[in-house]
This record gives structure tokens, C-alpha cells and sequence, in this order.
């Protein structure tokens, strides 16, 4: 079971490096794409809206899919 609901933030208090993965100018945002990212190898999910789409119904959809294809490999919800 995870300490925390942010990997991110274990690894940090831990002193340990964090890895993360996704373009900093947009990312696949999909129900679809969201079950398959729920699986990666990173620590956090990089989603760039400052030079790509800024797309909330997007953004929506691929978290429901982050959740229902969770938890992730670690044991976090997301």
C-alpha cells in the first residue's frame, strides 16, 4: 500500500531521484490513453498545456483512465 497518493513526493522524502515521462507539448489525452499510462514505468506524467492544447474534456477523460486502468505498478491509485 503507498504512504502517499504522489509517488513523487515518497521518492523525494526518500532523497531518491524522481523519473517522469510525456512531451512538453502535449500529450494523447484519452480515456484509451489513460489506461495505458496507468502501467508506466515513470514516476509522473508529464501533461504540457502551456505549448500544447489546453484541453480540460481531454485532460478529464484520460484521468478517469488513469484510475479505472490503476492502480499502478508501485500501488498508487493513479
Amino acid at each position: 500500500m503507498a504512504k502517499r497518493i504522489n509517488k513523487a513526493i515518497e521518492l523525494l522524502e526518500s532523497k531518491e531521484t524522481v523519473y517522469y515521462m510525456g512531451a512538453h507539448s502535449g500529450h494523447v489525452l484519452t480515456y484509451e490513453q489513460g489506461i495505458i499510462d496507468a502501467k508506466t514505468w515513470a514516476d509522473y506524467i508529464n501533461i504540457g498545456m502551456e505549448h500544447g492544447a489546453f484541453d480540460m474534456p481531454g485532460l478529464d477523460n484520460y484521468i478517469r483512465g488513469l484510475i479505472d486502468g490503476g492502480p499502478t505498478p508501485s500501488g498508487h491509485k493513479t
